[in-house]
């Protein structure tokens, strides 16, 4: 009914590394670019679409700073399963505020040009 895995030494090709990692490049770059997109789109005729866009940016960079910085002396002082632990709440909570937030509406497209 259910197939057994055998463990073997022996490595796996190269192409199967090489596939899995393209795999996550394309969910990594999904994942940087679709906030920028929705700002673009959402804004995109305000004059501030710059500010915005670094606003955006500001406030993706400084959580991952934080992190790298704190993570590594963190896990040293109590264990990398507190660690783990501690990652599964964030997520838990990332996916609850998720339900409660909500996309501003399009503001309507202007038929003239836009102002610089």
């Amino acid at each position: 009914m259910f197939a057994t895995v055998q463990a073997s030494r022996d490595p796996p090709p190269v192409w199967v590394a090489q596939l899995l990692w393209g795999l996550t490049g394309v969910a990594t770059a999904s994942t940087n670019i679709f906030p920028f997109a929705a700002v673009g789109n959402i804004y995109h005729d305000h004059h501030d679409k710059g500010l915005l866009m670094g606003l955006l940016n500001v406030s993706i960079v400084l959580p991952q700073l934080l992190d790298t910085l704190a993570l590594g002396p963190f896990q040293k002082a109590v264990g990398i399963n507190w660690c783990l632990l501690l990652a599964a709440c964030f997520g838990a909570g990332a996916c609850v505020f998720s339900l409660f937030a909500s996309a501003p509406a399009a503001p309507p497209p202007s038929n003239g040009p836009t102002k610089l």
